[in-house]
Order: C-alpha cells, then structure tokens, then sequence
C-alpha cells in the first residue's frame, strides 16, 4: 500500500508539504474575498440554473466560494495546519507568512457568519486546552487541579465566542475607512445602495433573527430524529 512504501519521517514530511501547499494556495482566493468586504462587492451569478451568491452579500461574505460553510471550515483546517507548522518551520520569511496567512484566514471565518465554524472552532480550543491542562498536571491531582481542568478550557471556549463577535464588529472599520477614502463620506450610515448601508450591524446575519438562531437547523435535526 501507500502507506507502508514510505518510512514515518517520509510520511510526515510529505504531508508536511501538501499542507504547505494548501494553505499557500488558498491565501489568494480567501485575500481577495476580504477586499470584496472591504468594498462591499456583492452579486449574484447563475450556475447551470443555479443563483450563488458571491463576494460581501446579506451581511455574510461569501466571497470566490459558493459556499461560507465549506470555505471556513477550510480555512478552519488551514489554520490548524499552520500553527502546526510553526512549531516546524524555521525560516524566517514563511513563518512570518504563515503568521500573515493565520490572521487572514480567521477574519474570513469570522466574517463568513458560518455558526458551523463558530462551534468547530469553539471545540477544538476547548480540547486543545482541556488536553494542555491534562498533560501539565498528569499524575498530580488534587480538587483544584481537577477544576481547573474544567474551568480552563470552558473559559477559554468563552474567548473564542467573544472574540468572533468583538473582531466582527471592529472590521466594519475597513469599509467604512475605505468609503471614506474613495467618497469623502465621513459618517457613521454609509449608503453603498439604495438597499443598503455601512453601519455597526453590518456583518450581522439578517437569518438569526427572532429567535431563529440555528437558521432551521434544529427543525432538520429533529425531524431526522423522529
């Protein structure tokens, strides 16, 4: 098979390279989907019958994908791959681009909208975090240890929400200094349509409002169960 043609250093050092690879080619489409927000580029295109939305539409950038989900999601594994990486890497120039590209691809997570990434990356900081704490205190328990073990990782779950909503709401910043730049309109509502304009909700989802959190997600759960 595969597999056993190559020792475990081969193995490693290939993949090594194909997750490289990776994340080097999907820093371009995922850069240019970020300046289709920065100028709130949106439209919708026909594919084979189909309408897909692109670029900076209903309040979620869907940027070059057709999908938010899939892209941040995968630009997710891009990030996980890269900070893996950093433990590898020793040049210079590509740690500092790996650095550059983690940045990159987590404001297009968290401009995607995509709840689906939201939790992906809320659980895997969480056990990343609970397994770091395990490690440290192996052998060692006591009652406090024990809590912390519990308490660590749920806190640091928290951050990771906060921090979703708190970088969605500063990079409304970049549109509205580009608006300003190009136009000379200074002012907290920029209209950039008739329909729409550049304010504080503007990287707020429109679908999760009254109560419709999940976007009909636990009605399909549901429905499959029963």
């Amino acid at each position: 098979t595969f597999y056993t043609r190559f020792s475990r250093e081969e193995l490693i050092q290939f993949f090594d390279k194909v997750w490289v690879t990776m994340s080097t080619f999907w820093f371009f489409p995922v850069t240019i989907s970020l300046v289709q927000f920065v100028i709130c580029k949106g439209y919708i295109t026909k594919v084979e019958g189909r309408r897909l939305r692109q670029g900076f539409y209903d309040n979620r950038l869907f940027g070059l994908f057709n999908d938010p989900n899939y892209a941040a999601i995968t630009s997710l594994c891009m990030i996980v791959a890269m900070l893996y990486l950093l433990k590898k890497v020793t040049n210079k120039k590509m740690r500092i681009f790996f650095k550059v590209n983690i940045v990159v691809q987590y404001i297009y997570v968290v401009l995607s909208g995509s709840r689906t990434a939201l939790v992906c990356m809320t659980l895997i900081t969480g056990f990343y975090v609970f397994m770091y704490c395990y490690q440290k205190i192996h052998g060692k328990y006591n009652w406090k240890r024990v809590l912390g073990i519990i308490l660590i990782p749920v806190v640091s779950m928290s951050i990771v929400v906060v921090a979703f909503t708190v970088v969605q709401r500063i990079c409304v910043v970049f549109p509205m200094t580009y608006y300003y730049v190009v136009n000379g309109e200074k002012d907290s509502h920029i209209k950039i349509s008739d329909k729409e304009e550049i304010d504080a909700t503007l990287t707020e989802r429109k679908d999760g409002k009254q109560g419709n959190v999940s976007n009909n997600r636990v009605t399909i759960w549901k429905s499959y169960i029963e």
